[in-house]
């Protein structure tokens, strides 16, 4: 029998690297369950190679209460944003529509997330399961700005943002390109071990505390394979104030 509610309350004070937030009372993004249906999951064995060249964005060395949450703005209040989550061997794939709360969005805000699959997920280690989160509905095709995810297993791992990347077998390479001094973008991790038809490799982007006073962050990630440049990707990452 599958375990629902995959939340731990607890009452710890939250460093986001570029801001210190504390909060007296906890926050939940709610599901959009307009039908009545619960999450949007699935769980299973067989599955097709990812399609997808970007499987997810979240940010690494913050604490905060529970095991999943999302970053957005404080002007995001009430608004919809779509959490899509995939694990690495592809077994699991979510997309849902979540409600942020109303009021001011000081800092983290956890996920309601009542899974059918509450163990598989906490099984799944901090490489092994991408979250991508996107201001706006899922069927809007102006959704195109990221914010900031996290699940708690990526706590203590050195304060990075991570993008989760699926290669094609191809070298990766990811940068910031709006920062003043942009820097070369850096070779990023390709996983070898275990199955990786979600996604094969890992960009590690240090944040820095000057990002602070960008609107968002404008990554880039480029692959290069059989000496062919591939499409590069673009994300816009909103940074939280």
């Amino acid at each position: 029998m599958k375990t629902r509610g995959w939340l731990r309350p607890v009452a710890l004070l939250t460093l986001l690297g570029i801001g210190t937030f504390t909060r007296g009372e906890e926050f939940y993004a709610e599901l959009l369950d307009l039908k009545d249906e619960g999450l949007q999951e699935a769980y299973s064995e067989e599955v097709p190679v990812s399609g997808r060249v970007i499987a997810g964005v979240s940010f690494a060395g913050t604490v905060f209460p529970g095991e999943l949450a999302i970053f957005p703005l404080g002007a995001s209040a009430g608004d919809k944003v779509c959490v899509q989550i995939m694990s690495r061997d592809g077994r699991y794939w979510a997309e849902n529509n979540f409600l942020l709360p109303d009021g001011a969005l000081d800092g983290p805000i956890q996920l309601r997330y009542d899974s059918h699959y509450a163990d598989e997920l906490q099984a799944f280690e901090s490489n092994d399961l991408a979250i991508l989160s996107r201001l706006g509905a899922c069927d809007d095709p102006a959704n195109d700005k990221y914010v900031l995810s996290s699940r708690g297993k990526l706590a203590d791992r050195g304060r990075a943002l991570l993008v989760f990347v699926n290669s094609a077998r191809a070298d990766t390479y990811a940068g910031v390109m709006n920062r003043p001094d942009r820097e070369k973008p850096r070779k990023c991790r390709r996983i070898v071990e275990g199955r990786r038809t979600g996604y094969d490799t890992i960009c590690e982007i240090a944040l820095r505390e000057d990002d602070a006073g960008l609107e968002n962050l404008e990554i880039k990630v480029y692959r290069r394979k059989y000496e062919k440049s591939l499409k590069p990707e673009t994300l816009l990452v909103v940074i939280p104030r």
